[in-house]
């Protein structure tokens, strides 16, 4: 309404993070490496350590501002009582040093309490990831590098755990429709998200059609779109409301007041109307790799190439040389092995794990890590998009690091998968 919105960032003040880098780099101990977080302002940033003495830690480090009242709506510029109060202290920030459980772990989870004094954020990742890798984890003292390998690649969905057998009760107290297939299939979910799952497929259909039959008739079709760019603002809004109930169930373009148990069938009928009009008629063909796929593409210029009026010959090399795939991908938003995709674009995955790696400091020469696709990013080289295979198949690369000082370190092409031992 012709308002002036003013924008503060603490990324618009002076900083030193390559300090932070550089002296992190030539760290001796812990308190080293503590020290050297000082300089680092942005991003915010959780640091891991962990040193060949035992030690482990979880360092938050940022420049964040301290606020009063609510801490997300846009603020009155006009009232000094909405100023930034100075900053939280860099001793205030949080913290784990060697816990007595022996592992520190973080996926974009909340890591205050409710008792914490400061804001940091309000749009924490659903618990789903940290769930799955707490409960792994906690289940034997002792983890070995084969573990690990098993963790990073684990498909496991809490989040679809924790929400599906609502589904199948609200499905199971009605005779009006047939959901015996779908019913069944969900019954029988081990909650992975493999390649090979029908219920994968099901289930996150029926929660895209679900989240857009509840929100989509009061926000309107911009409102919603800016609320599904982020999975997470749907996935822990939805989870709510199925868990507490909503008026939000109700379609307010209708004359009848819809319940939650009315938007769930309606939803799984457009979901199996999906299915079969997209995948086919038999259920063996909604595996979820026939809809949830991962292309690498050079991100600026598949970006020009995207443009209404490209340069000429731009969109072709792009597509046929400089990317790779689709292929079958494993996985989705809420599992450890992160497959996020668009819901704008359903299923294709745009997010996961630009790195996999596993440090073992009892003994470095026996790292593993694998990238999605390759060590060179000319696409004339034969190491342009030679890891991607063993990506998609759970392998790593042996990284092996010689003592010797000036040695260049090796990197042999030992592969390693989660049913091989060392």
């Amino acid at each position: 309404n012709n308002q002036l919105i003013s924008m503060q960032w603490t990324g618009h003040e002076p900083s030193n993070e390559f300090r932070s880098i550089y002296t992190i780099n030539w760290s001796q101990k812990i308190e080293d490496f503590k020290g050297a977080l000082q300089h680092f302002n942005v991003p915010g940033l959780n640091f891991m350590y962990a040193d060949i003495e035992g030690n482990i830690a979880m360092y938050s480090s940022a420049k964040l501002p301290i606020r009063t009242g609510n801490k997300i709506n846009l603020r009155r510029g006009w009232n000094p009582d909405d100023d930034w109060k100075g900053y939280i202290p860099r001793d205030k920030m949080p913290y784990v040093v060697n816990p007595k459980n022996g592992w520190i772990a973080n996926a974009n989870n909340a890591i205050t309490s409710q008792n914490y004094p400061y804001y940091i954020t309000s749009f924490w990742e659903h618990p789903s990831r940290i769930e799955r890798i707490t409960s792994v984890l906690s289940s034997d003292s002792s983890i070995t590098e084969e573990d690990m390998i098993r963790l990073q690649n684990d498909t496991f969905s809490s989040f679809a755990a924790t929400v599906v057998p609502t589904v199948i009760e609200v499905l199971g107290s009605q005779n009006e429709f047939d959901f015996s297939i779908a019913t069944s299939y969900l019954k029988n979910w081990d909650y992975n998200y493999t390649l090979n799952s029908t219920a994968a497929s099901i289930f996150d259909i029926f929660f895209t059609k679900l989240t857009e039959n509840t929100l989509k008739d009061e926000f309107g079709n911009k409102a919603y779109d800016i609320i599904i760019e982020h999975e997470s603002i749907p996935v822990r809004t939805m989870t709510k409301f199925i868990q507490d109930s909503s008026s939000f169930f109700d379609n307010i373009t209708t004359q009848e007041i819809e319940t939650k148990d009315d938007i769930i069938l309606k939803s799984m009928q457009e979901t199996l109307v999906f299915l079969n009009d997209s995948l086919g008629s038999e259920p063996f063909e909604w595996r979820w790799e026939q809809l949830h796929t991962i292309s690498f593409k050079p991100f600026f210029l598949n970006k020009i190439a995207s443009q209404s009026n490209p340069p000429f010959g731009l969109p072709t090399i792009v597509e046929n040389v400089l990317s790779k795939g689709p292929y079958p991908a494993k996985g989705n938003g809420m599992s450890i092995n992160n497959g996020r995709y668009n819901w704008k674009k359903p299923f294709e995955m745009t997010l996961g794990a630009s790195l996999r790696r596993i440090i073992n400091l009892s003994d470095l020469r026996s790292s593993k890590s694998i990238l999605p696709t390759g060590q060179s990013g000319n696409p004339l080289s034969p190491h342009y998009d030679d890891q991607t295979e063993m990506w998609l198949n759970e392998q790593y690369k042996l990284f092996h690091h010689t003592d010797s000082i000036g040695a260049i370190t090796k990197v042999f092409t030992t592969t390693f998968s989660p049913s091989e031992t060392n």
